[in-house]
């Protein structure tokens, strides 16, 4: 199956600072920590929990709207991940993804 998003976790380290690797669309892209952290997250409930809203508070309740705006931001596509209005976040149902366990380890390590 071809995916829209690949969540790989591959590291790759720049100038001292890690980037995280995603396939979007067939391009390599590289994120932040945090932004990868939220990816993983939203991909995490989606999938594994099977739930597709994920409330700030799982998140990161003080912080949210600001981090989802540099993941947006980072990913160069913005309807990848929508908001309820109501503090709900998630992978738009779209797009077609998956996590590696690459990527779960790396979370699940923090």
């Amino acid at each position: 199956m071809k995916y829209d998003l690949v969540i790989a976790g591959v590291i790759k380290k720049n100038a001292g600072r890690s980037r995280y690797g995603i396939v979007l669309n067939g391009k390599a892209s590289w994120l932040s920590w945090k932004s990868f952290t939220y990816l993983c997250i939203l991909a995490r409930h989606a999938k594994i929990v099977r739930i597709s809203w994920v409330h700030e508070d799982i998140l990161e309740p003080q912080n949210v709207a600001r981090c989802i705006y540099a993941l947006r931001k980072e990913i160069g596509v913005p309807d990848l991940i929508e908001n309820d209005k109501h503090g709900g976040y998630r992978i738009n149902p779209k797009y077609t993804f998956k996590v590696t366990e690459a990527a779960l380890e790396l979370i699940e390590r923090g």
